[in-house]
């Protein structure tokens, strides 16, 4: 046996580093999201309803782009047409992606207003990448704020401690 080994060492080597390499990369999704049947194919997320982990999804096969993910409730999923081209996803529970999800604030115009909703998101330990505030003419701030989240129960708690602010009208996730 060992003069086998000592003779096919290297043979032997290549081959345990190829099986470690294929156990690595076979079948784990690099996005985030398992592909019922097909491995190894261009994932991306769908600007139109931003989905992350914890909503319900589907993926449509795109011509030349992969997989395009949608939430299910997304109001674009109807446009696509072809049932045929739409596809079973789930989210890789076992892998931690952020991806960015957007809502909308109103309330009364206050001062301190702004300081308390990023209070908020911050102690959340969320990311904003994107906020715009307006004020129309009644008054009301209207806020949007872009987050990097990693599942949607971050976005729920958040919304939850945000209607609790004095002045708070309406808080939700936007669909664009």
């Amino acid at each position: 046996k060992n003069i086998y080994i000592e003779k096919n060492k290297d043979k032997i080597v290549t081959k345990i580093k190829d099986e470690i390499y294929k156990e690595k990369n076979e079948y784990k999704p690099i996005s985030g999201v398992i592909i019922k049947g097909i491995d190894n194919i261009k994932v991306r997320f769908s600007k139109c309803c931003n989905p992350v982990p914890g909503d319900e999804i589907v993926g449509y096969i795109t011509r030349g782009r992969g997989v395009s993910i949608h939430r299910l409730d997304c109001t674009n999923i109807n446009d696509l047409g072809t049932e045929g081209r739409f596809i079973e996803v789930e989210w890789d529970v076992g892998k931690k992606i952020s991806l960015l999800s957007e809502i909308q604030i109103k309330a009364l115009d206050r001062p301190k207003l702004l300081q308390e909703i990023t209070s908020l998101y911050t102690s959340a330990e969320l990311n904003a990448t994107s906020l715009n505030l307006r004020i129309n003419k009644e008054k009301i701030a209207i806020i949007d704020i872009t987050l990097e989240i990693k599942e949607t129960k971050q976005l729920v708690e958040l919304i939850k401690k945000i209607k609790r602010l004095d002045g708070v009208i309406d808080v939700y996730r936007t669909k664009k």
